[in-house]
């Protein structure tokens, strides 16, 4: 147990390696190349990329070559708009994401994702969508799918690295717009893979130096959530003995 933990210790790239990679999308369809963190078994790398159409393609191991997309289609028809998101593979024998009954699932924080489960294949011929839905210009009905207007969900997908197979999450948040003739924003916040072949991973697990900040952000948005207490209602729900101290608030 030792020394798995040891192991999984929090390892920062060279100033000098970490100034030779940057973030670039161009002309609709970009490639996210960003400075990875290294937890030596989680390779973590944060995004931050907001797109309404085209696609963005997403390099876990940064070898130059990416391993995934997730592309955004709107197309037209006699003032009927179609919108699908989508995700692909780039070639690369072996990708796949976690479905069901034909759309990609939106996962929860600490679902895990591994061997155990089955992957939806993924080519780059062809999307697995993650949602889909029809507009008549901005009416907008058939909505398929488990991904629109949700913050904070995780894709579960494997990827073939050196002929091994390899788990990791990509975090998603969709949100519907009305900007004809794009329908909504997808924002690719991060994503992460488990170095270790055919280890599992939780959705969200960034290594042990990285994961508490997300769990914060989580606690954060719980707390953003919820409503102001009335200290009055609380003072009057202790008795008798607390009335003299509400009066003095009213």
């Amino acid at each position: 147990m030792r020394a798995e933990q040891k192991s999984r210790s929090s390892v920062r790239l060279t100033e000098s390696l970490e100034n030779s990679l940057t973030r670039y999308v161009l002309a609709g369809l970009g490639t996210v190349v960003l400075v990875p963190a290294v937890n030596a078994q989680v390779i973590y790398t944060q995004a931050n990329v907001t797109f309404d159409v085209g696609a963005v393609k997403m390099d876990f191991d940064h070898d130059g070559t990416p391993d995934l997309a997730l592309n955004n289609h709107t197309s037209r028809y006699n003032g009927i708009y179609y919108n699908i998101l989508g995700i692909v593979g780039k070639g690369k024998p072996g990708a796949g994401v976690i479905a069901k009954v034909s759309y990609a699932q939106a996962l929860a924080y600490g679902a895990s994702i591994g061997p155990n489960l089955s992957f939806t294949a993924l080519s780059h011929r062809k999307d697995v969508p993650l949602e889909a839905f029809t507009c008549f210009y901005e009416n907008c009905a058939n909505y398929r799918g488990n991904w629109l207007n949700v913050r904070d969900r995780f894709l579960g997908v494997q990827i073939q690295l050196n002929g091994q197979l390899h788990y990791g999450w990509v975090r998603l948040t969709v949100q519907r717009i009305r900007k004809l003739p794009f329908f909504i924003d997808v924002t690719l916040k991060d994503y992460a893979y488990e170095s270790t072949p055919n280890k599992a991973i939780t959705a969200g697990d960034r290594g042990p130096d990285l994961t508490s900040e997300i769990q914060q952000e989580k606690r954060e948005s719980i707390s953003a959530a919820r409503p102001p207490v009335d200290a009055s209602l609380g003072l009057l729900s202790a008795g008798a003995d607390a009335i003299p101290l509400w009066r003095g608030q009213r």
